[in-house]
């Protein structure tokens, strides 16, 4: 289940006896806990709510307040952080409650990563009660940063949205603090536009994922080593850094097939999923990227695609250190002597290959 999936189950107050919050994205659940919170807990918070970690509790102890009823409230709402770490035995205990939950009580484990192979997890997910809560992508944290502007009765500008994104990063704690600065920054002023962004946060917004895209993009390889670098520097995880050159490539490689007949607002689709409708600013950004994408053969950027499996591979398997990893990659893909000729450009094998194109 998607974290917006469940405040839409919240606001229609259908309420489960028990959730597993899993992900790494801190805000977003804390933000998921208060909205559960709020629509449970009317009155009598020292008595309806508690927080429990299993350092602190044993599955024993959780599974008798989980059976104590609320106290003149319709609800008790017990939170188990760190639940990640239950010990088999405890795990055991708690599974054995939630075959048979007490419906006065809302019982949420919340974890970064579980084990998916555990009984407790697979119960969750079959149940559709599992809510993933993982850092949002370039899309939904505009969509997010637009969202939250407007509930302070503010209106911000897609070209502010990127920009803040690209200085704060995926970082909701940040991006909050920064968007609170700026409604205070442009009042009475009603929208919050690229200007008021640079003029509040400064000229010199520190190297973004961005950055490095674009050059990649541009076949600039001094560039783009440079800019990794420095995104090492600033300790942004190797990871999630191919995971976004990947969907690059990905998309290059999408408009590559399309070929001739892509336009703007075809491209838009493919490249800022999630939206309805795309203002001039995202179909400016599209006709950018059908124009980089020139720059690349098909069979570039098939190899590139492979090349960045492959590195993904090897840092999962500890193979190579991964920042040199994905540097080695991004040489390998942008130096002159790439594979022009190395991998089939018939249909027949593009249609082999048609799921990696899914974002």
């Amino acid at each position: 289940m998607t974290y917006k999936k469940f405040l839409t189950q919240i606001k229609r107050k259908n309420i489960s006896p028990f959730y597993l919050f899993e992900g790494e994205e801190k805000y977003l659940k804390r933000e998921a806990l208060q909205k559960l919170k709020a629509e449970l807990i009317s009155g009598n918070e020292d008595f309806n709510y508690q927080l429990l970690t299993p350092t602190s509790y044993t599955g024993r102890e959780i599974l008798e307040l989980a059976c104590q009823l609320p106290f003149n409230n319709r609800w008790q709402l017990l939170v188990v952080e760190e639940a990640d770490r239950l010990t088999l035995k405890d795990e055991k205990i708690i599974m054995d409650y939630l075959k048979n939950p007490v419906n006065s009580t809302c019982l949420v484990l919340v974890g970064e990563r579980f084990n998916p192979q555990s009984r407790l997890y697979k119960f969750f997910k079959e149940k559709d009660k599992l809510v993933i809560f993982y850092p949002l992508r370039e899309m939904e944290a505009i969509e997010w940063i637009k969202n939250e502007v407007e509930e302070k009765g503010k209106t911000i500008t897609d070209e502010a949205a990127l920009e803040l994104y690209r200085r704060c990063g995926g970082n909701l704690f940040l991006l909050r603090g920064e968007i609170d600065k700026l409604i205070c920054f442009v009042h009475p002023q009603g929208c919050i536009e690229e200007l008021h962004v640079i003029q509040l946060a400064g000229e010199n917004p520190q190297e973004s994922i961005f950055d490095f895209l674009c050059a990649f993009r541009q076949k600039d390889l001094s560039l783009a080593i440079h800019l990794l670098n420095r995104l090492f520097m600033q300790g942004e995880e190797p990871l999630a850094i191919n995971a976004m050159l990947t969907r690059e490539v990905r998309i290059l490689l999408w408009l590559k097939l399309e070929g001739e007949k892509v336009t703007p607002s075809r491209a838009s689709k493919y490249i800022f999923k999630g939206k309805t409708s795309y203002s001039d600013f995202f179909l400016k950004k599209a006709k950018e990227y059908i124009k980089t994408s020139k720059k690349f053969t098909l069979a570039q950027l098939l190899f590139a695609q492979e090349r960045l499996l492959d590195t993904e591979f090897y840092i999962k398997k500890g193979r190579e250190k991964p920042d040199i990893a994905i540097q080695r990659a991004v040489i390998d893909i942008l130096s002159p002597q790439t594979p022009t000729t190395q991998y089939p450009t018939t249909n027949n094998h593009l249609t082999r290959k048609s799921d990696l194109f899914k974002l």
